[in-house]
């Protein structure tokens, strides 16, 4: 079995753009490289979709 090393990362727009958007091309490209190697996401790209979807007070 042959493993694949090839690591994607992708900016946080273009990743608010696949999770919203079924037929985008953003997501078109981030299942291709789910398929084809890893995605790699920083910190910072978790702290800032955290701040764009959850309010810090409700």
């Amino acid at each position: 079995m042959m493993t694949n090393n090839r690591r994607f990362v992708f900016d946080t727009n273009v990743l608010i753009s696949a999770f919203l958007f079924s037929k985008g091309k953003p997501r078109q490209a981030f299942y291709q490289d789910q398929d084809i190697g890893i995605i790699i996401f920083s910190n910072a790209a978790f702290s800032e979709e955290r701040r764009g979807f959850i309010p810090d007070k409700i």
